[in-house]
């Protein structure tokens, strides 16, 4: 195999610029609003139909379902959603502005990280492999909260640094206000778990910085770069001035809430965040511990696949540790409640790990054995990247059952084959072009996926066409009985006189077998089926992917299958 030697005259590595970066990063994650992608269910649609509900409303402190107060997520995201849609109206493209644009930010706010620890090449670079991580990618064509702490999270310890390395008290005291500010918001997207993460993850870089030093000097035996660290006590200082301003910033909203709403802040802060982490009673209780292991190791494709290269080079130069800010993986697993959008703000971290050993690549400095690694995994990505596509279009049309035309795969075997492409300039020795080839050829591959497999097949199941048939007829039924479905988006789609009529009594949403054995059928009652779950009677009425029963005909039938 060959191992990439330095590259340093590499004409291609004028591309390693920062248009080319942000042209990707935007692609990555604003292509989303280009394209007809409904919303998806039951996460993005619940979160639409809030923020149409306190635009319509006019209520812009309590978030609302139906009218009913939403007590499991703060407010600031939800403003940044209502503020689009009051702004561009209510379009699906609208709702998911804010997330775009802050998916886009965290990448600038991981690239700047990487330039502050280490240099602006390596900033590039981790920007770069931030915005092409598949997890990340996936999650931010579906936006909810936990897409603000990226960025929010990132710069809030990159704070931390600079005060921590700051000179004079005033600039420390200032940085650490700025700090605050940001530790406010964190509270008011997440509540307190986006904080702990940023205490977690600096109190384990203060730990493996200084932790050796401080045992040397209790014992008597400092060295001279002992000496030359920057003492503790500002830094305390700054945390727990960072601490007040966060509170001043976010307790304000906290507190009109409870005033509002009484009994809110038990049960978010105790049910939900005390609760949440030591017991059960939330959906996404008693996952394993290693939940999130897999999810970091997948999800942090390609970047994920230098980390053993970025321990070795640790190894080689030492001092690196002090810059592996993954801490915050320790915290979730610890937590009883795990859900995979957690761990969103664990991914700038893997990208900057990366970063620092492609930037070694590309200068030629990198250790022999990390270049040996890096030349596997460049292997192992490209041929990976090479059926990815084909066999993402087999799996959608033999489990979703979505036709791939011919024109789809006329695109779609090209794009694979580009994967190729960085292969073939890493065994040339030309690391800066293969690593921005790689940008670029996930982003092709990003774009035909997009195009040709994801938006049709959410088309197909959208209930957009049931939402438009109720709106034609001008009313809604009595009662809707959702079976194996949590369809929020088809409110959002709901002409506006429809929607201020519904109360929360007028959903109901259950499993098959539940549907069943339903014992509270209604006159009027309509009970909707995706058609694969369907019962062996007729249907009232058929309307795309979606078939509507009368109580008698689904109580009385034949036995329904599982709910998957």
């Amino acid at each position: 195999m060959s191992a990439s030697p330095a590259a340093s005259h590499d004409p291609i590595a004028r591309w390693l610029k920062p248009g080319v970066v942000a042209a990707v990063a935007c692609l990555m994650n604003g292509l989303v609003l280009l394209l007809d992608v409904p919303l998806v269910d039951p996460s993005e649609g619940l979160h639409a139909t809030i923020a149409q509900e306190m635009v319509e409303r006019g209520d812009w402190i309590t978030p609302r379902l139906f009218g009913e107060p939403f007590r499991d997520k703060p407010i600031l995201y939800f403003w940044a959603e209502a503020l689009a849609l009051a702004t561009f109206g209510m379009r699906v493209a609208a709702f998911r502005l804010p997330g775009v644009l802050l998916a886009i930010l965290g990448a600038a706010a991981t690239g700047l990280l990487a330039r502050r620890l280490f240099d602006a090449r390596t900033g590039l670079i981790a920007a770069g492999f931030h915005a092409t991580m598949l997890l990340p990618t996936a999650l931010a064509q579906a936006p909810v909260h936990d897409v603000a702490l990226v960025p929010l999270v990132t710069l809030a310890i990159l704070g931390f640094w600079d005060a921590d390395h700051a000179g004079a008290w005033r600039r420390r005291l200032a940085i650490g206000c700025g700090v605050g500010l940001l530790l406010g918001l964190i509270a008011l997207v997440k509540g307190l778990p986006g904080v702990a993460v940023v205490g977690v993850a600096y109190g384990l870089f203060v730990v493996a910085a200084r932790g050796p030093a401080l045992m040397r000097l209790c014992l008597g035996r400092p060295t001279a770069a002992d000496r030359g660290l920057p003492p503790l006590a500002p830094l305390v200082a700054v945390g727990v001035l960072s601490l007040v301003v966060g509170g001043l910033v976010a307790a304000p909203w906290y507190l009109v809430q409870e005033a509002r709403d009484p009994g809110y802040l038990r049960y978010f802060f105790v049910a939900r965040h005390v609760g949440g982490f030591t017991t059960g009673g939330q959906s996404h209780d008693g996952r394993p511990w290693w939940y999130y292991l897999p999810m970091l190791l997948v999800g942090g494709m390609p970047a994920v696949a230098y980390l053993p290269a970025a321990v070795i080079e640790a190894r080689g130069r030492g001092g690196f540790d002090r810059r592996i800010l993954l801490g915050g993986t320790l915290f979730f697993s610890a937590a009883n409640s795990k859900l995979v959008t957690y761990v969103w703000p664990l991914f700038p971290p893997i990208a900057v790990l990366a970063a620092v050993v492609w930037g070694r690549l590309i200068a030629g400095t990198a250790a022999a054995a990390a270049r040996s690694w890096s030349g596997w995994a460049v292997h192992a990505a490209c041929l990976a990247g090479l059926p990815a596509l084909p066999v993402a279009a087999i799996a959608l049309r033999r489990f979703a059952g979505v036709e791939v035309p011919g024109v789809a795969w006329a695109a779609i075997l090209p794009a694979a084959a580009v994967s190729l492409v960085p292969l073939a300039l890493w065994r040339r020795g030309r690391p800066a072009a293969g690593v921005v080839a790689g940008w670029l050829a996930v982003a092709a591959q990003f774009l035909v996926l997009m195009t040709c497999l994801v938006a049709p097949w959410l088309r197909a199941i959208s209930p957009r066409d049931l939402a438009a048939a109720f709106n034609a007829r001008g009313s809604l039924p009595p009662r809707l009985v959702f079976v194996a479905e949590r369809p929020y988006s088809f409110f959002f789609h709901l002409a506006p006189a429809l929607r201020r009529g519904f109360t929360p009594q007028r959903l109901v949403t259950c499993s098959p077998d539940e549907a069943r054995r339903f014992d509270d059928p209604r006159p009027g009652d309509v009970f909707v089926y995706p058609r694969s779950l369907a019962p062996a009677a007729e249907p009232a009425e058929e309307i795309g992917r979606w078939w509507l029963y009368a109580p008698k005909a689904v109580t009385a039938g034949p036995a329904a299958a599982s709910l998957p």
